[in-house]
């Protein structure tokens, strides 16, 4: 991956794609972790980072939670301001739309 990339799924919830130094250029940590798992994210080139919960998570987990996150309209306001944070430091000016997700959590079945 050579430069992270936002997307949103089909519910609404952004995401970047980045890896385990785009992360580490952001937080300062050298050895970063899943959020959700406490697994080790050091050479990880996809690691997940959901503003919407300031979390970075392994793919293991970001595939999980992507499945079933949904947003909340009273999180909208904040959510807004951590996307528009998060664009910013990284430079993004795309959001793209999240591939599909099927069944199984591969692509949408069909």
């Amino acid at each position: 991956m050579s430069k992270p990339e936002f997307y949103r799924t089909e519910t609404g919830v952004g995401y970047i794609k980045l890896t385990w130094l785009d992360l580490v250029r952001y937080s300062g940590m050298m050895a970063p972790i899943c959020d959700f798992c406490a697994s080790a994210l050091t050479g990880e080139q996809d690691v997940t980072l959901v503003p919407a919960i300031n979390q970075a998570l392994c793919p293991k987990c970001a595939e999980k939670y992507l499945k079933t996150a949904r947003p909340y309209p009273e999180d909208a306001p904040i959510v807004r301001r951590r996307e528009a944070f998060y664009m910013n430091f990284y430079d993004l000016h795309h959001v793209r739309e999240a591939p599909k997700m099927g069944k199984n959590g591969g692509e949408k079945d069909g």
